[in-house]
C-alpha cells in the first residue's frame, strides 16, 4: 500500500502513522532540527505535507527520460550519449570514478544482473567560438558558433533494478527538498519550533516550487555546435534540467549501464591509481 493510498483510506487521529510515511516525517524532522519532534502532535501536521512533498518527488522520478543504454556502442549509435560524453573513453572514466558505482559493485549481492541502472547528472555549458561554416558555396573559417558542452558527469540512485534505482531516487530528491529547507532558513531564521514546524510543513507543500525538472533542446552537430534543425549532421539533443537549492543545474537522464564495462573501468582506474602512486 503506497503513503498516499493509507492516508486517504486508513489514516484516522487516533491511529500511528504509516511505517514508511513516519520514517520519512522524522528524518525530515531530523534534519531541520530534531527539537521539532518534541512539538505536540509534529507527526500528524507534517505528515499530509511529507505525502504530497513524496508524491511529487515520485512523479519528478517518473518523467526523467530513459532509460537509455550508455556503454561505448551507445557513444557512436545514440547522438545523445555523443553529445554528453566528448569522448567514448569518457564513460568509462565516469563508471570508474563514480563512489556510487563502486560502492554498488562492491556490495554482496545475490543479483549479479548483466545490466544496471542510474541517474546520470551532467553540468551544461555553451562557449561562444569562432570555427568554420558554410555560407552559400563558401567555407568561412571565422564564423560565430556556439559550441554545447557538459563536464560533471555524475551517477546517482544505482541499483540492480530500474525501479529501486527510481526509489532511491525518489528518497534522494525528498532530501534535496528537506536540504532546500535548511538552506532558506538558515538566511530567513525561525527562532521558534512551532514557527520553524509550520514553515517546514509549507515549504513541503509547495514542493513543486522548490524542485522541478524544465525542459532544455537543442539542435547541435556532431562536434556539438549548435545549429538549425536540418543542417547537415545536425541531431536534437533533449535533456531536462533539474532545478533545485543548487543554483548550477543539473542535466539529466536515466541510463543502463553495462556491469561488464563498469567492472573494467574499476580495473583500470584503480591501475592507474596504482601506477602513480609507484
Amino acid at each position: 500500500m503506497t503513503i498516499l493510498s493509507y492516508l486517504r483510506e486508513h489514516l484516522q487521529p487516533a491511529l500511528p502513522l504509516a511505517e514508511d510515511l513516519a520514517r520519512a516525517v522524522d528524518r525530515a524532522a531530523d534534519r531541520v532540527d530534531p527539537l521539532l519532534r518534541t512539538v505536540s502532535g509534529y507527526e500528524r501536521r507534517l505528515a499530509p505535507a511529507v505525502v504530497h512533498a513524496i508524491a511529487h518527488c515520485a512523479s519528478l522520478v517518473t518523467s526523467l527520460p530513459g532509460p537509455i543504454d550508455i556503454h561505448g556502442r551507445a557513444f557512436v549509435a545514440d547522438p545523445l550519449v555523443h553529445g554528453i560524453f566528448p569522448a567514448v573513453d569518457d564513460i568509462a572514466t565516469t563508471l570508474g570514478r563514480s563512489r556510487a558505482m563502486r560502492e554498488f559493485l562492491a556490495a554482496p549481492s545475490p543479483d549479479r544482473a548483466e545490466n544496471f541502472y542510474a541517474l546520470l547528472g551532467v553540468r551544461r555549458h555553451e562557449k561562444n567560438v569562432m570555427g568554420m561554416a558554410l555560407w552559400g558555396d563558401l567555407v568561412r573559417g571565422d564564423s560565430p558558433q556556439t559550441l554545447l558542452y557538459f563536464t560533471d558527469h555524475t551517477l546517482f540512485g544505482v541499483a540492480a533494478e530500474l525501479d529501486e534505482s527510481r526509489r532511491l531516487l525518489r528518497d534522494a530528491s525528498f532530501d534535496s527538498l528537506v536540504a532546500g529547507f535548511v538552506a532558506e532558513q538558515g538566511e530567513k531564521g525561525h527562532p521558534l519550533l512551532e514557527e520553524k514546524l509550520a514553515a517546514l510543513a509549507a515549504w513541503l507543500a509547495a514542493a513543486e516550487e522548490h524542485l522541478k525538472l524544465e525542459p532544455f533542446s537543442v539542435t547541435v552537430d556532431l562536434l556539438g555546435v549548435e545549429t538549425g534543425d536540418g543542417a547537415p549532421g545536425a541531431h536534437r539533443l533533449s535533456l531536462p534540467e533539474l532545478a533545485g537549492r543548487d543554483r548550477r543545474r543539473w542535466s539529466v537522464v536515466l541510463g543502463r549501464f553495462s556491469r561488464a564495462e563498469a567492472l573494467a573501468a574499476v580495473e583500470r582506474q584503480e591501475h592507474a591509481h596504482r601506477y602513480m602512486v609507484i
